[in-house]
């Protein structure tokens, strides 16, 4: 059993996303075009007076991306995502798409939200596949462990797989900076390790704000806390 927890701010910047299994991508660029999305996604501000958040062509979204991020054109985009840009926007829970318009928005972040306890029984490698945004707020806990991802600064947007990655490397680079032996990080980095081979486990995010969530969502005990 690996008893812990780890605070991934202390242990260097990991709070950029790598999306599902898209890994060859590198996880600074897609933060940059997660959050050059999102900014345009929220030029419309919900008001009383707004019923809807309005969409978006997904012409205009990648002309505007690639003018601001330097890309010449969509396929190029799509080069750094690794990945088709419908397929990109598929596996975000921050967005809704329109497929049949070819049109997206962001989903309405002022609808009220309740503190939160999510429960997921990962059994698959689709479940390890599955994304997460975690809020500032939210805390990550593999029961089976009794291991911990505390909260961070800002929020993050990764899959399962790549939460759980980041926490065994980020232990590992600790583990060498100390320049020692610590027979109970190894075994955690192990443990870890193992999950992400398919042994199966508990994963709970306890989110005060209640903006955390997982895409696909099938599957997910939710809780009131």
């Amino acid at each position: 059993m690996c008893k812990g927890e780890v605070d991934l701010d202390m242990c260097g910047n990991v709070n950029v996303p790598k999306i599902i299994q898209y890994r060859e991508s590198g996880h600074q660029e897609i933060s940059r075009i997660i959050e050059e999305l999102e900014t345009l996604l929220s030029i419309y501000e919900v008001d009383e007076t707004m019923e809807v958040v309005p969409f978006f062509k997904l012409e205009v979204v990648i002309r505007y991306l690639c003018e601001e991020l330097g890309y010449e054109d969509r396929g190029e985009l799509e080069d750094a995502l690794s990945c088709d840009f419908v397929t990109f926007l598929e596996t975000l829970p921050i967005v809704e798409l329109n497929s049949e318009r070819d049109e997206v928005r962001r989903i309405d972040i002022k609808e009220e939200n309740r503190p939160m306890k999510m429960t997921l029984k990962v059994e698959t490698r689709e479940d390890l596949w599955r994304t997460l945004v975690k809020s500032c707020e939210c805390t990550i806990e593999i029961a089976e462990l009794e291991f911990v991802i505390e909260k961070s600064r800002k929020r993050e947007i990764d899959s399962v797989y790549n939460f759980i990655s980041q926490a065994a490397v980020k232990l590992s680079d600790h583990l060498q900076g100390a320049h020692g032996t610590n027979l109970d990080i190894e075994k955690c980095i192990c443990s870890l390790r193992k999950l992400l081979d398919g042994e199966k486990f508990t994963l709970i995010c306890k989110d005060e704000s209640g903006k955390s969530g997982f895409k696909p969502s099938e599957g997910v005990v939710f809780e009131e806390l």
